[in-house]
């Protein structure tokens, strides 16, 4: 009896778990289709931005930088930007680089969409 009370105890805590994971997974799933938006504007007008001070002797944003924002999530963005700006077209670090982001990016999500967590 003792051993049927623990178990379903334990049950119990492995349901809650799994219920708050679930619903933590819900609002990532919400979020993250913002996010990507959000970052990939912003890795297209760094990209804008950066042709723009090239053309105009101006400071200019580190490639590591534009190399940052499309790994986290901007490399839709920044292939875009590479092609509408003729930006950064001849370097192989961005050629090569910001495609294969976007493979693993791509990937990624339809991991998540096969895996039951729908965006």
């Amino acid at each position: 009896m003792l051993y049927n009370i623990i178990r379903d105890f334990q049950c119990g805590l492995v349901a809650a778990a799994d219920k708050e994971e679930k619903n933590e997974m819900r609002i990532v799933m919400q979020i993250l289709p913002l996010y990507l938006i959000a970052i990939n504007v912003i890795t297209f007008i760094a990209f804008g931005l950066d042709k723009w001070k090239a053309q105009h002797g101006k400071w200019r944003i580190k490639e590591k930088t534009l190399l940052g924002l499309s790994f986290i999530g901007g490399a839709l963005g920044g292939l875009c930007a590479m092609y509408v700006f003729r930006h950064k077209i001849r370097k192989p670090v961005f050629v090569i680089g910001i495609p294969l982001m976007l493979l693993a990016q791509a990937a990624l999500l339809i991991y998540l969409q096969r895996t039951g967590t729908h965006l």
